[in-house]
């Protein structure tokens, strides 16, 4: 009996810090999720196909966390640059597909936004070898943005068929 007792506190502890770190980064990634999504992306596939867009985009968001790979304690401190850039054009290009697929809802990429950094934190917290061998993870990543290319097919990322000049061209 005690064993159970003792499991059931370790499961009621994780579980409050998955749901603390959820809230706080639901709090945080909206002013990202304002810049990446609601700004740069839908400018971005103005010009490009979005899959150009989400690689051009996941390079500027890898890029943009350098300095926290300096930070001590962080979570890219233990990672690879290398690693966190294809990481982020991996999510630049699931996001992109979410983005255009929910019609541009910035509250969906927040949530997804938040989820993925709350399963980094807490598999730092409590799994942190996990995250210091990376490979299989940028591997699924990988796995699943090919899947959802060939199922989905490439046109459903696909939001916006008019160039800039065509949209310059519509009256208003």
């Amino acid at each position: 009996m005690p064993v159970s007792i003792s499991m059931a506190s370790h499961v009621g502890e994780h579980f409050l810090a998955l749901w603390v770190i959820f809230i706080y980064q639901v709090v945080i990634v909206w002013g990202e999720e304002i810049g990446w999504r609601g700004f740069a992306l839908p400018n971005l596939q103005i010009r490009f196909h979005p899959i150009l867009a989400s690689v051009i985009l996941g390079v500027l968001w890898g890029l943009w966390h350098l300095p926290w790979f300096w930070i001590e304690g962080s979570a890219q401190q233990s990672m690879s640059v290398q690693f966190f850039v294809l990481a982020t054009v991996g999510y630049s290009i699931l996001y992109t597909w979410i983005y255009n697929g929910t019609r541009g809802s910035l509250l969906m990429m927040c949530l997804l936004h938040a989820a993925n950094n709350t399963t980094v934190s807490y598999t730092m917290l409590f799994f942190k070898p996990i995250i210091e061998e990376p490979v299989f993870s940028l591997a699924v990543l990988g796995v699943f943005n090919l899947l959802i290319i060939g199922i989905a097919g490439p046109k459903l990322l696909w939001r916006n068929s008019t160039t800039a000049s065509e949209q310059n061209d519509r009256p208003a």
